[in-house]
Order: C-alpha cells, then structure tokens, then sequence
C-alpha cells in the first residue's frame, strides 16, 4: 500500500465519501499538501469522524480546500489551529509567507441561504486575535461581488457607530465592542469556484502587504 493510501486509510478508513476522493486528489496534486495531512492527521481524522451531516462536511471541506490551495504553493507555510491547541479561541489557520510575513485566516462557507453578509463578517471578527494580519475566507458557494462586501462592512461601521451605547449589536454586548473588534480583520477573501477575489478592510489596524495580496489573488 502506497503512502497516500496509508495516510487516507488512517483518515477516513474504509468508507468511501465524495470528501475522501476530494482529498486524495489534493494529496496526488501536491507533495507540499501531503506533508501537511500527515503532520496533522490526527485532527483531521477527528474532524472527519465529527463531520456526521452535510453541512458539516461542506464546512470541513472548505477548510482542507484552503489548506490545500496554500500549502501547495512554496511561498506559504500553513499550521491548522494554532490557538486551540493553546487552548484559546482564534482563526482556524496560521500562515507564514515567504519565511517572514505571518497573517492568520478564518474560514466560513457561505451558502445561498445564508444570512447577510454583515452578519457572518460580524460573528467571525469576533474570533480574530490583535497585533496580527487578519484574514476572512468566504468559500461560496454563489457569486458574491465586491459591491456586496462593500456594503456590509459599511453597515458594521454604521452600526458600531450609531446605535445605542448600551444595545446589544449583532451578538455583541455593545456598539463600543464591535468598534474594538472590527479593525482586527485585514481583508476578506472570497473563495468561488477555484478563484479568489481579495477586498482589504479600509479600517484595518494592519493592512495585508501589497506583495501578500497580490499572491493571494493569483490562488
């Protein structure tokens, strides 16, 4: 049995899944991919085993997406879930770029259905630690136009600045929380259809260089 039949087996065992034949393909395409499955094997066999409905296996399967996109490009060295591993609450990956430039990427599926887009930004600015490069993945499953991501961050600005000091706002305690929380996010990513379409957060405490999003858009 060949490495890459090892490594499946010990993930996902013998039961065939459309994720499964997803994955093996990235592990054929991508030496550098492979390196990164066997490293953390056993979380993903954990995830696997935890991902028992649909959604949660879509979900799954946008994260190992991600991971395969960036780990098979040389100028990117990708960790799975630094801050749980401290035990912390924190983006789902820890990228370093060409040795020296560290940012940290959260992912979210994002379904036809789901709900506006100022709410997802809002809920996952929540998990994005200070002092960093902040990354929002969108892995959609329909269009979503610059004009769309405008907007909604416009209306978290608004938000955070016009309601009332003491209403709660978007799962926030108050405006004052989400104001502290929002310039921790750097871009947002869009993932559709294998293409990436990066929109920089104009209130960013700190910006994605521009050598690092030019990469990132050429994903």
């Amino acid at each position: 049995m060949s490495a890459i039949q090892n490594l499946l087996e010990d993930i996902f065992g013998g039961q065939p899944s459309s994720l499964r034949n997803e994955f093996e393909g990235w592990l054929r395409s991508s030496r550098r991919f492979y390196t990164f499955a066997y490293e953390y094997r056993n979380k993903i066999r954990a995830k696997v085993h935890n991902a028992q409905h649909p959604g949660s296996r879509e979900d799954l399967r946008a994260e190992l997406e991600l991971a395969a996109t960036l780990s098979a490009q040389p100028s990117f060295a990708v960790e799975y879930e630094r801050f749980a591993a401290r035990k912390t609450r924190g983006p789902d990956f820890s990228v370093r770029f060409k040795g020296h430039t560290e940012f940290h990427i959260e992912v979210r599926r994002v379904q036809a259905q789901a709900p506006r887009l100022a709410q997802i930004v809002a809920e996952k600015a929540r998990q994005l630690p200070s002092g960093a490069i902040n990354l929002l993945w969108l892995a959609s499953e329909y269009p979503v136009s610059v004009e769309e991501i405008a907007a909604s961050l416009q209306t978290l600005r608004q938000l955070s600045a016009q309601a009332a000091p003491e209403d709660a706002v978007l799962g926030y305690r108050n405006p004052a929380a989400l104001r502290k929380q929002l310039p921790r996010l750097s871009a947002i990513l869009v993932w559709q259809a294998g293409q990436a379409t990066l929109w920089p957060q104009p209130a960013a405490r700190h910006s994605v260089p521009p050598e690092l999003a030019n990469s990132l858009r050429r994903l």
